[in-house]
């Protein structure tokens, strides 16, 4: 009961952090939307795309392998945490190199209408969100959540305090806006350091450090792909959207795509907590496959009950809350929620197989996704827009769940009957959860 107990009170904690997130999220989103207009505001979500994306590709998995090495204590967080900084360091300087030739010779074809200077002050974005992504991955594997939760609110803090300064009292508009993003980013990023640093090391820690280098580099070379591909998975819907609609399409869509990606919280936290507790428990394998099954059931129930209340609410409190400019976001958000919903039930299948070693079938998976997303886009974006890009969207979500779950089946080589057989966990977890959200169970 012990491990039930930590696991539900890390999901709890977490998924207060994520709520708070999502509320402070939303709240600078409508600062910005209403500061900055439509076509500004899709500006600066085409801009701060780059150094995302640049910073995703280039990170070579270590995120995901720091999680697996630490978290199944292969190594100590101290090496880890030093081997990421030196990669993190030669990383940011050849994206920065990158993204500015990007931007210097294909800015009018890939980021049609988005000024220029936007899009090099962007580029400041991709050590930033390198460092940030490697540092919080040891404090992930290390499982000390409740400081993983302090530090991952930075951004959202920093943002919050920042942005009405930049956008209302200075009116820097988009710059404002790019800039307060990289900044929450830096001080995100900075945050643990002290604290890693203080970390024990191996005795033989140059050693070490090579050979997490080594493992690390093998391990997320694997996972990689799936990353790669994920993240296309995410945001190829507005680069194809600003392509072939234009910037303003851009920013009614991101309005209803940051609603229903904040439904994700669930699975995020629970993933979150999943990871390196199924990375550290290879002699359980039964309660591992349990654990897994549980907390699938628990988030997917959840979450459908959040899709039906988002579905409801978006109708009446879109316009008055963002503008009349974005009354199509409701209609577009109504289509996101059905892909959305799966995706959060399959995402924790797909942490399941890469905490056993297995990144390389999420590869696969993603492969499967990024395909049905291209194909679906490029179909119905033309004739439908928007809500061409949420149907296509949450076709390719959903084949990613069935995809997911069938390939955690075949790995742990259970039958279909465990996605829906309830098992100890499920009473707990959903205890647990209930409380998170404030309720008495």
């Amino acid at each position: 009961m012990t491990t039930h107990r930590s696991i539900g009170s890390a999901v709890s904690f977490t998924l207060l952090r994520h709520i708070f997130n999502v509320l402070g999220g939303l709240l600078i989103t409508v600062i910005l939307t209403r500061q900055l207009g439509v076509e500004s505001y899709g500006w600066y979500t085409l801009a701060i795309l780059l150094p995302t994306m640049m910073a995703t590709v280039l990170n070579l998995g270590l995120a995901p392998a720091t999680i697996y090495l630490v978290g199944s204590k292969t190594f100590l967080p101290r090496d880890a945490f030093s081997s990421n900084l030196r990669a993190a360091t030669m990383l940011s300087v050849f994206g920065v190199v990158l993204s500015a030739f990007i931007v210097h010779f294909f800015h009018s074809s890939w980021f049609p209408g988005v000024p220029a200077k936007s899009l090099y002050l962007a580029i400041v974005g991709v050590p930033t969100a390198l460092f940030l992504s490697l540092n919080h991955a040891v404090v992930h594997a290390k499982r000390e959540f409740a400081w993983l939760n302090r530090v991952s609110l930075a951004p959202t803090l920093v943002n919050l305090g920042v942005v009405p300064v930049f956008i209302i009292l200075l009116d820097w508009g988009v710059m404002g806006a790019i800039g307060a993003y990289v900044l929450g980013q830096a001080i995100g990023a900075v945050l643990p350091v002290k604290r890693l640093l203080s970390d024990k090391k191996s005795a033989s820690f140059q050693e070490a450090r090579l050979q997490f280098r080594n493992q690390a580099l093998s391990y997320g070379l694997r996972a990689h792909p799936s990353t790669i591909l994920n993240i296309f998975n995410y945001r190829l819907d507005m680069i194809l959207l600003g392509a072939m609609a234009g910037s303003i399409e851009v920013g009614i869509y991101a309005v209803a795509v940051l609603i229903a990606e904040r439904l994700r919280m669930l699975s995020a936290a629970v993933s979150t907590v999943l990871l390196p507790t199924i990375a550290s428990m290879a002699d359980k394998e039964d309660e591992r496959r349990a654990l897994t099954c549980s907390a699938a059931r628990i988030t997917g129930l959840l979450t459908v009950a959040g899709a039906l209340g988002v579905g409801v609410l978006s109708q009446y409190l879109i316009v008055p809350i963002f503008g009349d400019a974005y009354r199509q976001s409701a209609t577009a958000l109504v289509l996101l929620l059905p892909g959305i919903v799966l995706h959060t039930w399959g995402a924790v299948f797909g942490n399941d197989l890469a905490a056993r070693g297995k990144p390389e079938l999420n590869a696969w998976i993603a492969a499967l996704n990024l395909s049905i997303n291209v194909a679906a886009n490029l179909l119905l974006i033309p004739d439908y827009g928007i809500l061409g890009a949420s149907i296509a969207t949450s076709l390719s979500y959903s084949a990613f769940a069935i995809a997911s779950a069938i390939a955690y089946l075949h790995v742990t080589k259970q039958s279909k009957d465990a996605l829906i057989r309830l098992n100890r966990f499920d009473k707990h977890a959903l205890d647990v959860t209930l409380k998170a959200v404030g309720r008495k169970p």
